[in-house]
């Protein structure tokens, strides 16, 4: 089931890519609207204020790094 779902996500992105790019040739000017979202989405990523992101409220952070901590440990020679 794996495969062909991957087989149908390249298949997509395949046509995404080519009609896209049918789309820019027969219409020139897209690629200036395109161009201008790529400009306003840098600004704002350039005045945006720092984002101060708490540890506490992030419900998988410390399972995460427990996970990590675990794999280390089973890694390393001392485990084997």
């Amino acid at each position: 089931m794996l495969f062909w779902r991957m087989i149908g996500d390249l298949i997509m992105r395949a046509a995404f890519i080519f009609a896209g790019v049918a789309l820019s040739e027969k219409f020139y000017s897209t690629i200036y609207v395109f161009g201008a979202i790529l400009i306003f989405r840098l600004y704002k990523m350039i005045t945006q204020k720092e984002v101060i992101i708490e540890s506490k409220k992030i419900p998988c952070k410390n399972y995460s790094v427990k996970q990590c901590l675990l794999a280390m440990i089973c890694m390393s020679e001392k485990f084997l």
